[in-house]
């Protein structure tokens, strides 16, 4: 697989966790915005430190979930991120 340069993809850390939550969050609003009703999407917002606490439970216990991180780039950070695991709540991500 070839990465582009600047794009460094690792395991998730814990401490990755709020980052995550953000990209989480974000994610679903460009997806699913219009196609569901926005209270829906508003109502995942309200509980944004219990999100980043779920997310640094399964980030502690994952040896197969990872991140695509840019450096530099427009905005920096966190880009992508794949779970490669089971048993995950999605209910509660």
């Amino acid at each position: 697989m070839s990465v582009p340069d600047g794009v460094t993809i690792r395991r998730c850390l814990p401490a990755d966790a709020e980052a995550l939550t953000d990209l989480h969050l974000d994610c679903w609003d460009d997806a699913y915005t219009g196609l569901m009703p926005q209270e829906v999407l508003d109502a995942r917002r309200t509980s944004v430190p219990e999100r980043v606490e779920r997310w640094r439970e399964i980030l502690s216990r994952s040896r197969n979930t990872q991140v695509a991180e840019a450096a530099g780039g427009d905005p920096p950070g966190h880009h992508g991120l794949a779970l490669g695991q089971r048993g995950i709540d999605r209910r509660t991500v």
